[in-house]
């Protein structure tokens, strides 16, 4: 055991890289501190001590991207010997109640949240509602408290786990939870009420960081369709029709349906505000001012049914008030916040979120916020994403990834635009032969699942395993269990769910191969992102395609190396690689790739 100052005990000696990473956090002087270190580098465990030693009285919060991603921490911080760590989790984790309502499985936070108020002030008043009690007196059971060790013992002693919950941050030490219960806005002002600690003693963890500036965009975004008006009429059929103005609401609804018609008439595209306006004065045969009255008397009466539902013990959504509020921002000038992405083939137009420069102001209250992850850079692109002025950033190189990975690219394949079409075939001919002459267990990503569709069809003598486009999460844990036990080759595409947060250590994996360079599809939202970029950064085309590229490529290949002992060779189904030789530098050119893996390998 060694014993690293206040108390702070380590289950083994730090490895070199792991002292430089913790030197770096203690000797940095901005609040902001940025490390990038390598998948099975121990920057949990670095962060955690850190921030144990930083401020002995100070309050940790823990963020990660998804529930699934929080067990790591609780690994850890039993090794370091932890009290008080607990896991908060949102009502569609931990609420009992969901098996006698299933309204509560559904919906946002917002719409959970008022749903479950009015269930128990019903039970207060005597009147049929949940039936959990609220109060939680049995204190810290154990070190450490799971949300499924507070779901179990809710479920035998009668409390609400989520309740406890709350409870249990007041005088929690680590609280691991998600993104959501900082970056959003609606959330963060409850969290931090109940966390009853001053921000200036809080040192906030986001881990997996390079999803932050994504994971922003996404909840600040949103999409309107024809099923959301249709929705909205059977809610008028349900709750009865208005007339606003001598124009029912079931015409209004026709008319806004009308409109997108037109919009998506013209096929996918940027829509502007004007287009918009254009669209809609069009089929309602009226002037802005007066839609805008009507949308402002529909977002009225939307309300209305929220109430309405609420005491059907149902959640307080309705479609009246989305299609109101979504037909209001698509003609609103927005400036460059966010753009309105057309996409016919689907129906719906995406209000994407570009600009999340200003989301994160409040972050300078906290003491000091560590963004952790093994592809941060460049950095520059990072801070300018998020608005980040003042920070300090590191990048951690280790011995192992040098010496245990190879990275290798053939100039046999080049799946540019021009050269496409014949290179295409060159690279399933590398690939079936590559695959039917090695037995190592390999994993193959694709660029696209239509990429993916033309690999798998190819004739191999080896047991595939298939991420399909839409597999569910138990049909894909019980893929990767198969993989495991029987080995093969494992597939997918490398912005699924096999390219990131997989963990296939030793010889599990020992392979990885990369069917081209993962730029994003050109598309009008790829296009409004480079324009953004270009018009903020002046970085278009590096922010837009070579950086996320590079982040992806990386991400990819932290699949094969998950701890000093894994040893794994990638392969780049492309000659475009060598331009990433800064960013990757054990890069090389085969001649011979699998006399090349297999020379590394047997090493």
């Amino acid at each position: 055991m060694i014993f690293l100052g206040t108390g702070i005990k380590s289950p083994y000696e730090l490895y070199r890289w792991q002292v430089e990473a913790l030197d770096f956090l203690k000797n940095s002087k901005s609040k902001i501190k940025i490390l990038e270190s390598p998948t099975g580098s121990g920057k949990t465990l670095v962060s955690l001590i850190y921030a144990l030693e930083d401020c002995d009285n100070c309050k940790i919060v823990f963020l990660t991207r998804t529930n699934s991603q929080v067990e790591n921490v609780f690994r850890e911080s039993r090794l370091l010997g932890l009290k008080k760590v607990i896991s908060f989790m949102g009502r569609g984790e931990t609420c009992l109640f969901k098996k006698v309502n299933p309204e509560m499985r559904e919906g946002d936070p917002e719409e959970q949240s008022r749903l479950c108020q009015r269930l128990v002030k019903d039970r207060m008043e005597g009147k049929e509602g949940c039936f959990y009690e609220t109060d939680y007196d049995m204190g810290w059971v154990a070190d450490i408290m799971r949300p499924q060790d507070l779901v179990n013992l809710g479920d035998q002693f009668g409390f609400c786990p989520y309740f406890a919950q709350r409870e249990l941050l007041k005088d929690a030490k680590v609280v691991v939870s998600t993104y959501s219960y900082l970056l959003s806005p609606y959330i963060r002002e409850r969290f931090m009420d109940w966390i009853e600690t001053p921000m200036e003693k809080i040192i906030v963890i986001f881990d997996e960081a390079h999803n932050v500036p994504e994971f922003l965009r996404m909840i600040n975004s949103a999409s309107f369709s024809v099923a959301d008006i249709n929705k909205a009429r059977d809610e008028v059929e349900k709750y009865g029709d208005k007339t606003f103005n001598n124009l029912s609401l079931s015409l209004s609804l026709n008319y806004i349906e009308e409109a997108l018609e037109y919009i998506f008439s013209d096929g996918p595209r940027i829509l502007t505000p004007d287009d918009a306006k254009e669209a809609f004065m069009k089929s309602f045969s009226s002037g802005t001012i007066e839609i805008s009255r009507l949308l402002e008397q529909m977002v009225y009466v939307g309300e209305g049914i929220k109430e309405m539902k609420l005491n059907e013990g149902k959640l307080p959504r309705s479609y009246i008030y989305r299609t109101a509020v979504l037909s209001q921002l698509l003609m609103e000038d927005s400036g460059a916040e966010f753009v309105r992405i057309v996409d016919d083939s689907e129906q719906r137009i995406n209000l994407r979120f570009l600009d999340v420069s200003n989301q994160l102001n409040f972050l300078k209250q906290f003491k000091s916020v560590l963004f952790i992850s093994g592809t941060l850079t460049p950095f520059e692109k990072f801070k300018d994403e998020l608005g980040i002025e003042e920070a300090n950033e590191r990048a951690i190189s280790v011995p192992y990834l040098e010496s245990n990975l190879r990275v290798l690219y053939t100039d046999e394949v080049n799946l540019s635009y021009y050269k496409r079409l014949e290179s295409e075939e060159k690279l399933l001919e590398i690939l079936e032969d590559f695959i039917n002459r090695t037995s190592y267990n390999t994993m193959v990503l694709a660029t696209s699942y239509e990429q993916l569709s033309k690999i798998r069809d190819l004739n191999f003598k080896r047991k595939i395993f298939f991420e399909r486009k839409n597999i569910t999460n138990l049909e894909l844990a019980d893929m990767i269990e198969s993989f495991k036990q029987n080995g093969g080759v494992l597939m997918g595409v490398i912005n699924g769910r096999l390219s990131e947060g997989l963990d296939l250590p030793g010889k599990f994996l020992e392979v990885a191969i990369i069917a081209g360079i993962p730029y994003p599809k050109p598309s009008p939202e790829t296009n409004a992102m480079e324009t953004y970029y270009d018009m903020k950064f002046k970085k278009g085309w590096y922010y837009a395609y070579e950086a996320v590229a590079i982040m992806k490529l990386k991400q990819a290949l932290g699949r094969l190396i998950r701890s000093p002992k894994d040893r794994g060779v990638a392969i780049i189904l492309d000659s475009r690689a060598k331009r990433f030789k800064k960013a990757l530098p054990n890069l090389y050119r085969s001649e011979n790739l699998v006399e090349d893996t297999v020379n590394f390998l047997n090493q």
